[in-house]
């Protein structure tokens, strides 16, 4: 495998996939590129004028779940549908697919509450594309479930 810096390397099998009430999900399929946000909590000052050896104290505070990219490959109609969801400000449930391990058994993947802030159709087009369209994908995450869901809710092959 070539070395590729900076960037993490997905199997087949990394899906994407929106849905308005987490019972019916519009899947896709083609990401070429994934960067997820990193998890950060904020700190808040505990220390006072009093505390002993005068060293700063911090407790954690709240998480920010951060911003997650994507670079995917859509057909005209997903498109269609994801700038409708832009232009509406719509907030969706998404859910970010892992790969199947070497044995080709689901694995689950994360979920969370998000809107597009960032769609660009047209990146990286070239003459011999095929019919599916090259996007960058910015998911604003109002929130993070700290639980990774498992198998069960994996989208058919």
């Amino acid at each position: 495998m070539a070395e590729n810096p900076d960037k993490h390397v997905h199997s087949a099998g990394m899906r994407l996939a929106f849905s308005t009430d987490k019972t019916a999900w519009t899947e896709i399929d083609e990401l070429t590129d994934v960067d997820a946000p990193p998890l950060v909590a904020g700190r808040i000052p505990a220390s006072t004028l009093v505390t002993p050896n005068k060293v700063m104290r911090k407790k954690p505070g709240w998480i920010d779940p951060g911003e997650a990219t994507f670079k995917v490959a859509l057909t005209a109609d997903q498109l269609t549908t994801l700038f409708d969801s832009f232009f509406a400000r719509e907030r969706l449930w998404w859910r970010e697919y892992y790969p199947p391990d070497f044995g080709g058994t689901a694995v689950g993947g994360l979920q969370f509450f998000a809107w597009i802030g960032n769609l660009q159709p047209g990146q990286g087009m070239t003459r011999d594309q095929n019919e599916l369209i090259l996007v960058n994908l910015t998911l604003v995450l109002e929130s993070v479930d700290n639980t990774f869901f498992g198998p069960t809710y994996a989208p058919p092959p």
